[in-house]
C-alpha cells in the first residue's frame, strides 16, 4: 500500500502536463487581471462617496463579484474546475442583482434589498435556535429592537409595508427583494426581465447541482479504451475553459455595468484595455485544447 502521507492517483493525479500548466498559468494571470482592474473601479466608488445608506448597494453587488471571481482564480489556477459552479452561481445572481438595481429606481430596489435583508436576519435573531446558541440577552434584544424601528422608520416604511403586502400575496412566503413593487417572482422572471435568460436557461441548473450535490451521477465516464465505467479524479479540467470563460465574462460586463452608470467617461479606457489584454485570450479558449479526464 501506497503511503497515506500522498494521495492515491485514482482519484488525485498531481502530474499534469506541461501544456496544462502553461495554460492554467495563463489562465490565472488574465483572470488576475480582471480583479486587479476591478479593484481600482472599486476604490474609485469608495472615493466618489455615499450619502446614504441604501447607496451602498451597487458596490457591494460589485464587490461580491469580485470576490468570487478572484476565488474563482485561486481554484482554476489549481486546476480546480467544478467546484467552482458554485463561485459561478453567486457571482450570476450578484450580477443580475447589480443590473437589475442600476437599470433603473435605482434608490427604491437599493431599499427593496435591505428590507429584505433586515427582515431575514430579524427571523433569524428571533429563533429559539439561534437564542440557544447566542443566549437571550439585552444587547440581542436591543439589536432586534434597533433594526425593527429601522424598518418602521419613515425612510424605509412604505417599501417595508409593500414587503409585508407581498408576502401576504404569496401566500405568507417570505418574496424575493427583486420580487417587491410587482417585481420578477424568482430568478428566472429576473434574468428574462433583463435579457439574461440565455444564461439562466444554460447555466444556472448546473451550477445548482453542485450546490446541491444532485449531479454526482456526472462523475461517471466510459474508458474509450477499455469501455469500463469510471469515476472522475478530482480536480478534473473537463469544465476548466468554460467556466474560465465564463469567469471572464461575468466580471468584465458587471465592470463595465458600473462604469456606464458612475463613470460613463472612464468605459472606452476600460474597452480599450480589454481589447488589448484579455480578447484575444478570451478567444483563444474557443481552440483551446479539451484535456482529457486524467490528463
Amino acid at each position: 500500500m501506497k503511503t497515506l502521507e500522498t494521495p492515491h492517483d485514482c482519484l488525485l493525479n498531481s502530474e499534469r502536463p506541461k501544456s496544462l500548466l502553461f495554460h492554467l498559468d495563463k489562465s490565472a494571470a488574465v483572470l488576475e487581471s480582471c480583479v486587479n482592474y476591478g479593484t481600482h473601479i472599486f476604490s474609485s466608488l469608495m472615493e466618489k462617496g455615499v450619502d446614504e445608506y441604501f447607496e451602498t448597494i451597487p458596490p457591494l453587488f460589485y464587490r461580491h463579484i469580485l470576490e468570487m471571481t478572484d476565488a474563482t482564480q485561486v481554484l482554476l489556477h489549481q486546476g480546480v474546475a467544478d467546484p467552482t459552479d458554485v463561485l459561478l452561481r453567486s457571482a450570476f445572481e450578484a450580477f443580475l442583482g447589480l443590473e437589475f438595481i442600476t437599470t433603473k429606481n435605482t434608490e427604491l430596489r437599493c431599499k427593496s434589498y435591505i428590507v429584505a435583508d433586515t427582515v431575514s436576519e430579524l427571523k433569524i435573531y428571533r429563533s429559539d435556535d439561534y437564542r440557544d446558541i447566542v443566549g437571550s440577552d439585552s444587547i440581542l434584544d436591543s439589536e432586534i429592537k434597533s433594526k425593527q424601528a429601522g424598518l418602521e422608520s419613515p425612510r424605509y416604511h412604505s417599501v417595508y409595508k409593500e414587503y409585508l403586502r407581498t408576502k401576504k400575496a404569496n401566500k405568507n412566503r417570505p418574496p424575493n427583494w427583486y420580487s417587491l413593487f410587482d417585481g420578477p417572482k424568482n430568478l428566472s422572471s429576473l434574468s428574462k426581465e433583463l435579457d439574461r435568460y440565455d444564461w439562466y436557461s444554460a447555466l444556472y441548473s448546473s451550477f445548482s447541482q453542485v450546490s446541491h450535490a444532485s449531479n454526482i451521477l456526472r462523475k461517471i465516464w466510459s474508458d474509450p479504451n477499455t469501455g469500463h465505467l469510471e469515476i472522475r479524479g478530482l480536480r478534473s479540467v473537463q469544465k476548466l475553459n468554460t467556466n474560465i470563460e465564463l469567469t471572464i465574462g461575468f466580471i468584465v460586463e458587471a465592470s463595465l455595468l458600473i462604469l456606464e452608470n458612475y463613470f460613463p467617461d472612464q468605459s472606452p479606457n476600460f474597452k480599450q484595455w480589454y481589447l488589448k489584454e484579455i480578447h484575444e485570450f478570451r478567444q483563444s479558449l474557443l481552440n483551446a485544447p479539451k484535456y482529457d479526464f486524467r490528463w
